[in-house]
């Protein structure tokens, strides 16, 4: 999930350009590529930019963010926006629509714009959240988590309707303390109504699912853990049957070895069935 992430990233620098000449290269590699990659861009195109920063406060605010939205365009704006005082970059996204917000979003650093991000009433972060989701751009969304108060985390997790694309998000958060967070505040019902939506998901949910779990601490994998082992039996069956089949089998066990000794048992009773079913 996080190669993926990187690869969506990247492209989006490069122009959607194909990339696989780097499939040699992991997430941490394409990040520091990424980064690079993005710094040397940059610089090339600052003294441009600066000129565009400097230059937009000869105009009127309202006047800067129609101009913004109808004629530079998401990708310069992400670009200019690194350059702008918060306070005024704040009063500029505030002016703007929510389906812009959400391209810029997709184009911009969220390192250069944290502070901006923050300061966004929640009801706003909300709204461009739901352009997001419908668009499918749950990476995006994933990368500005880092960025978002608790609260506001919490509003727009209770603004998705979907748990699978709560899972989407989840996969592509890239700082484990803050996947822990983001899981911990999950209510006890909508996490077991998560983990059953993944009985008729196709694998590449329960691999989503996965790298989740590889990021928790010992105890919100045993949490994740007791709750699956409780659903219908379907629910782990699918598990260990995407486990063996993609190759993340130390994974699931990892998953395992954080539930109570009920939980365990049933886990292993049906890895024991799936075998002898092979």
């Amino acid at each position: 999930m996080a190669r993926r992430g990187e690869i969506v990233k990247l492209e989006r620098v490069l122009g959607n350009q194909e990339l696989g000449y780097l499939d040699e290269l992991d997430a941490a590699g394409l990040r520091t590529l990424r980064e690079a990659l993005s710094a040397r861009l940059f610089d090339d195109a600052k003294p441009v930019l600066q000129r565009v920063a400097t230059g937009s406060k000869l105009l009127p605010t309202s006047l800067v963010a129609k101009v913004g939205e109808r004629v530079f365009g998401a990708t310069l704006c992400a670009q200019v926006a690194g350059l702008l005082a918060p306070s005024y970059a704040l009063d500029l996204a505030l002016r703007m629509s929510n389906p812009f917000l959400a391209s810029v979003s997709a184009m911009i650093d969220p390192r250069s714009a944290g502070e901006v991000v923050a300061a966004i009433p929640a009801d706003r972060i909300v709204a461009v959240a739901a352009v997001l989701i419908e668009r499918g751009d749950f990476v995006t969304m994933a990368r500005f988590v880092d960025y978002l108060s608790p609260a506001t985390i919490g509003a727009v997790i209770a603004s998705v309707a979907d748990e699978l694309h709560l899972l989407q998000i989840g996969a592509y958060v890239e700082a484990p303390a803050k996947l822990r967070e983001l899981v911990g505040q999950l209510a006890l019902e909508r996490t077991r109504k998560m983990l059953a939506a993944l009985r008729g998901a196709d694998a590449e949910r329960w691999l989503e699912a996965l790298s989740i779990v590889e990021a928790l601490d010992h105890e919100g994998r045993g949490k994740l853990g007791d709750i699956a082992a409780a659903l219908e039996p379907e629910v782990m069956r699918t598990l260990i049957a995407v486990a063996k089949r993609h190759g993340v089998w130390d994974t699931a066990l990892v998953f395992a070895a954080a539930m109570s000794e009920e939980g365990q048992q049933k886990f292993f009773a049906l890895a024991h069935e799936s075998s002898e079913a092979t």
